[in-house]
This record gives C-alpha cells, structure tokens and sequence, in this order.
C-alpha cells in the first residue's frame, strides 16, 4: 500500500516493472522519482505530477517515450535509453536534462515551458 504523502519512490533496478501509473497516481506529492535499469519499462508518462523535481530513467532499454507536467521540475536524467524516441515535457523552467546516447531522439524535442 502506498501512502499519497510519498515524497521519494526509489525503483532502480526493478527489471520487471512495465508500468508506473497505478504507482503515481497513488502518489501526487512525489518530488524524487527513480527508474533508472528498469528494463521493462516502455513508456512514461502521460503523467502531472505537480512536484516532481527529479525523474531518474536512465537504462531502461525499451522505453520509448517520457511526457510530463510538472511545475517544480529540475533534473531529468534519460541517458542511455536506445528506444527512446518521444521526449514531452511541460513544465515551468527549463531543467537540467541528459539525454545522452539516446539514438532515437530528435534532437529537437518538444518542451514547453509555461508562465
């Protein structure tokens, strides 16, 4: 049972998780989201989590796609993804971002940042 005062969710290395949403949606304070070597993993997202500062998502070698709302948002680490080909975020101010080595990305993604 999760909590909806959840703050910090650390799934790193969960090979067999193949999807995140009954997870957010149980938790809608979430500030720190960690995913990164979860292999299973094909998409991200549509999701508004409103105060996630950090989504970790690295290593997830079928994921093909990240969209989010986030009004807090700092740090998006997405590298090494092979797959990932769709990178939507809407959010307040521009965060950090690595994409590295992530192949299939244009390199003109879609951001939009919102005042």
């Amino acid at each position: 049972v999760l909590h909806d005062c959840i703050t910090l969710l650390n799934f790193t290395g969960c090979t067999k998780l193949t999807s995140i949403e009954a997870i957010v949606a149980r938790c809608p304070y979430l500030e720190k989201l960690y995913l990164s070597g979860c292999e299973a993993l094909k998409s991200f997202g549509p999701t508004e989590l409103l105060y996630l500062r950090e989504l970790h998502i690295a290593r997830c070698s079928s994921l093909t796609s990240i969209t989010l709302k986030s009004y807090a948002f700092k740090e998006l680490k997405a590298n090494n993804n092979p797959k990932l080909a769709a990178l939507n975020l809407n959010l307040l101010i521009m965060p950090e971002i690595n994409v590295s080595d992530c192949f299939r990305l244009d390199p003109i993604w879609e951001t939009n940042l919102e005042w």
